[in-house]
Formats: C-alpha cells, structure tokens, sequence
C-alpha cells in the first residue's frame, strides 16, 4: 500500500496497478476492447482491420466466460479419484502423445 504524502493514510489496494493488486486484475479481454475503441474512431465499420479486431474480442470474451463456467464446475465438483485423474489425463494429452 502507498502512503498519502503527510497525510499518513494508506491508498486503497484498488487503487494501485492490478500487477500490484491480483484480486483486482483486469480480464484479459479488455486489451481487444480497448483495440477497437480506437479503431473504430477513424476507420469505415468495414475496414479489415476493424473487423479483425472486433472478431478478436468477441473471441476472447467467449474464451473469458467458457473459463468462468469451467472454473465454477471444478470448484463445484468432488475431489476425483487417481483413477479419475489418470482418465482425465489421457483424454487431455495430444494425439500420439505418449503412445506405446
């Protein structure tokens, strides 16, 4: 936490930078937002870019929303057996990952 000059008074952790403060990190999509905020300023609604940008952050919001709700399935589920565990590695490996 900072200090207020003089004042004695610490600074709120939200109000310091998220690599300071990770319970506040912004998600990962705002960068695509950002990116077509300032496209969109100057450049046609059709512009390849623009598009290009826009696709990214819908991408990106969906990849954000699928890990909330695999996160909350994870939180939410048993501990998984060895068994379990050995199966979930298999089916996550790269085809012809490991194969004898």
């Amino acid at each position: 936490m900072q200090r207020h000059p003089g004042a004695g008074i610490h600074e709120p952790c939200h109000r310091e930078a998220h690599l300071v403060c990770p319970r506040f990190r912004m998600p990962e999509w705002t960068h695509h937002r950002a990116r077509v905020a300032a496209l969109s300023r100057d450049r046609a609604v059709d512009d390849p870019e623009l598009v290009a940008a826009r696709r990214a952050l819908a991408a990106a919001r969906l990849a954000a929303k699928l890990e909330e709700q695999v996160q909350r399935l994870v939180d939410a589920a048993p501990a998984l057996t060895a068994e379990q565990r050995q199966r979930l590695a298999l089916l996550l490996r790269p085809p012809g990952a490991g194969a004898k």
